[in-house]
């Protein structure tokens, strides 16, 4: 909520500032986290390092906000998809996992 001091005093760093040895433990955690309650397509998964820098999950969040001035569309920017290109590859995987559900029904 804008005017609430969380929010003006959180700047969002995106991509995060992590050593490599860091960004590896975040990004493995990230996708354990994804596959152990069997998310598909896309997901936002929140994750906070301690003053150690382990990495702990705080949210996974299957269908996260994916309007352009989201937190999930920063993160897709970061990794060089634009906003069009976001949301076009994830209706590609509902599309995709469509024509494979439909291959299986005709071949059952």
């Amino acid at each position: 909520m804008e005017d609430t001091a969380y929010y003006n005093h959180t700047n969002p760093v995106c991509p995060a500032n992590l050593s490599k040895q860091v960004s590896e433990k975040v990004q493995a955690l990230a996708l354990t986290a994804f596959e152990a309650l069997n998310c598909r397509d896309y997901a936002r998964i929140d994750i906070r390092l301690d003053k150690n820098n382990i990495p702990w999950v705080i949210e996974v969040n299957p269908n996260p906000d994916i309007s352009s001035d989201s937190g999930f569309a920063r993160a897709a920017a970061a990794s060089g998809k634009s906003h069009q290109e976001l949301l076009f590859t994830i209706a590609n995987f509902a599309l995709t996992r469509k024509k494979i559900n439909d291959t299986k029904v005709k071949a059952g």
